[in-house]
Order: C-alpha cells, then sequence, then structure tokens
C-alpha cells in the first residue's frame, strides 16, 4: 500500500510523493526487487470534487520498464590492455507504432590476431532513455553470404542472410535499466583472427506506447569491448 507524502502543481507539471514498503506485506501486493520493474499509470484531466470522485482515465494510460532500485555492484575497472568499437544503430527514425523491433547486419572489424570480447555498454541518445527497451546480437558466421547491407524493421524484407541468423544464436543482450556487462577477467568471447566470430546480427527492441512521432529519431550505439 502506498501512503501519500505531497503532491503539487507547477508549470502544467502535476508531481505525487509517495511512499511504500519494499517488500510485499499483503497477499495481495508485490515486492520492489533490483532489476526493472513495470509501472502502470493513469490520471484524468480533470481535478476530482473529492477523493471519493475521482473520474475514470479514458485514454490517459500507459506503462513504463524503470529502475526503482539501485543494487548494482560497483563497475569493475578495464584492463590498461583493451580497445574499443561501436556497433550503431544510426538515427533510426520510429514509425506511429507502440513497439518496433529495428535490425541491422554488421560486420566486425578485421583483426589480424584472436581478440576477447570483455565488456559490453550501451551507449543512447539522451532523452531517448525510456524509448529503447532492450539490444540483443545474434552470431552470423554460420551464414553464407553475409553482408553488412541490412539496416530497417526486423523480419521485414529481409535479405537471406539476415533471416538465417534472426533469433537463433543469441551471443550477447542489454535490456532497461542495465548499465551493460563485464564479464569475469577469466572470461573472454574470442573473435577475429582464426575465430569462427566475424559476423552479427543487431536487434534494438523500440518501446513507444504512446505511439508518438516527434522527438523519436533515435541514435543508439552498442559499445562492445575486446581485449587483444
Amino acid at each position: 500500500t502506498a501512503l501519500p507524502i505531497s503532491a503539487s502543481e507547477l508549470n502544467n507539471i502535476t508531481t505525487l510523493e509517495f511512499k511504500r514498503n519494499i517488500r510485499a506485506c499483503e497477499s495481495n501486493d508485490r515486492s520492489i526487487d533490483i532489476g526493472t520493474s513495470r509501472m502502470i499509470w493513469a490520471y484524468n484531466d480533470d481535478d476530482p470534487d473529492s477523493p471519493d470522485a475521482i473520474k475514470f482515465h479514458e485514454q490517459n494510460m500507459g506503462w513504463r520498464s524503470v529502475n526503482l532500485l539501485d543494487g548494482r555492484d560497483s563497475i569493475p575497472p578495464l584492463p590498461d590492455d583493451v580497445m574499443h568499437f561501436d556497433i550503431r544503430m544510426d538515427k533510426v527514425n520510429l514509425p506511429s507504432a507502440d513497439t518496433t523491433y529495428w535490425c541491422k547486419t554488421v560486420i566486425f572489424p578485421k583483426l589480424d590476431s584472436e581478440a576477447h570480447m570483455i565488456a559490453i555498454e550501451p551507449v543512447i541518445q539522451p532523452g531517448n532513455e525510456g524509448i529503447v527497451h532492450h539490444i540483443v546480437l545474434y552470431e552470423c558466421d554460420n551464414v553464407t553470404g553475409f553482408k553488412e547491407d541490412f539496416d530497417g524493421p526486423c523480419e521485414a524484407n529481409m535479405p537471406d542472410e539476415a533471416s538465417q541468423c534472426y533469433g537463433t544464436s543469441v551471443l550477447l543482450g542489454w535490456a532497461i535499466g542495465g548499465r551493460g556487462e563485464r564479464l569475469p577477467l577469466d572470461v573472454g568471447i574470442p573473435f577475429g583472427g582464426k575465430t569462427r566470430l566475424h559476423s552479427v546480427l543487431i536487434e534494438t527492441h523500440y518501446d513507444n506506447p504512446d505511439k508518438k512521432t516527434d522527438l523519436l529519431t533515435a541514435l543508439v550505439f552498442g559499445r562492445t569491448i575486446p581485449k587483444s
């Protein structure tokens, strides 16, 4: 049960402050756990006449995945001998839809010797943090004729080589609320050189429940940090 603390309105912005237990005390309640939580909201444009006369919200409703608790360990330092490269989903113009899956084929930079991937970090254009829901990298090296020439909605007019690795072998992933992944010091994903990992398909899920068409030109980077 949430207990109200304060409420205010300034410049057409309503702010409500409340508190509740992190751990559920009632059978019909939910605990707030480390990670993302689904927040559901609704409102009516008219102020209620009394606490017992709150009007129905009509179409003014929605939801958002948010991280309510920090609960994350400190990021371990990277070794000194690292390099990085960016995998970019560059200037994606989102359609007026509540959800969009966007795919892009990527060939890693050519390396003469084997390297090991030890971390992945998302870099999201400020203002679009709530729009990017998750990012998945699929391994595509078992696909013949793979090319770095597709950048568009997943499953829509995808070339055969992209369709063959879409949804198959997951290499790495990130979801809203996370800062990225750092592998243990003695662990790495080999790629480049004589290894089999040279190409991927990156899938980005954009979450747009309000179906907005403005301010949604997203510039998303998947930053992968390898160790030579």
